[in-house]
């Protein structure tokens, strides 16, 4: 009895003292240490409050936690690069962001949280994240701000299969023909980029959709929209890489290797003054 108790409280301990690598200001709910005691046999939803002050809902979803500790902890300079003032400027006058791949939305809500006046779309084709995101967009109460595309960025307007990754459900992928196994699968909507933004010229752009950034630039550069900064998670087995960084120099921009891996590069790609 002496060893459960003692278990007990050390297990208890460590969830309240060794907390995950959360930046300084970061308001850790009841809630959420709950969550650590209990993992990993159950994970309880749970909510964090960013230093800036965004409400991030993490829901019985493990990587739930992974994702955001990247975003706002210590490889938040991955997720938002400088921002120039004249970029600044754009947002603070209405300017669209997009978070494409959005899955629980925390990049996209750092971004309107940080800019009142910005406007944000949300790219997501998961069923379960998408609700997610809902939760974090009325949580912080950018409903007027914010507008939610439960779907995946394709060629056409039309379904695909999301493929489940062993990896977890971050790694998760679109896949256009019948997958070997549908049980691994579940059909989710798919839609070109003027079905959804139709005019809107998008000020920034993350894109970390396991593929998507391939066809997301393709349909950018062609209907003429060459937003100022993008964030690219870039995913080689999934397009030719060469390409991908040639048409976006000969569109007329530069990029930094805010990563450079070779299976999981990540560029920072800026629009030449």
């Amino acid at each position: 009895m002496k060893k459960v108790i003692k278990s007990f409280f050390r297990r208890w301990k460590n969830a309240t003292s060794q907390l995950p690598n959360f930046p300084q200001g970061t308001k850790i709910t009841f809630k959420y240490r709950i969550r650590r005691f209990l993992a990993p046999n159950t994970i309880l939803p749970a909510i964090i409050i960013a230093p800036s002050g965004a409400r991030h809902y993490l829901a019985n979803d493990p990587i739930d936690e992974c994702v955001i500790e990247e975003i706002i902890g210590s490889l938040s300079n991955l997720f938002f690069p400088e921002i120039q003032a004249s970029v600044v400027e754009e947002l603070n006058h209405g300017g669209y962001i997009m978070d494409v791949g959005a899955f629980n939305g925390g990049w996209g809500v750092e971004m309107l949280v940080k800019y009142p006046a910005a406007q944000g779309g949300f790219f997501e084709p998961n069923p379960e994240k998408i609700k997610v995101i809902g939760d974090t967009i009325r949580g912080n109460k950018l409903n007027s701000r914010a507008e939610v595309f439960p779907s995946g960025i394709a060629k056409t307007t039309g379904e695909a299969w999301l493929v489940k990754s062993d990896d977890g459900s971050w790694g998760d992928w679109l896949e256009y023909t019948d997958p070997v196994n549908k049980k691994d699968a579940i059909k989710v909507n798919t839609t070109t980029l003027v079905d959804a933004i139709g005019e809107k010229a998008p000020v920034i752009i993350k894109c970390n959709a396991e593929g998507g950034e391939f066809e997301l630039v393709r349909q950018l550069l062609n209907l003429g929209l060459k937003p100022k900064i993008m964030v690219l998670m870039v995913h080689p087995e999934r397009g030719d890489v060469d390409l991908l960084w040639s048409d976006l120099i000969n569109a007329g921009y530069e990029i930094y290797k805010a990563k450079d891996h070779p299976r999981r590069p990540i560029w920072h790609v800026k629009l030449k003054p």
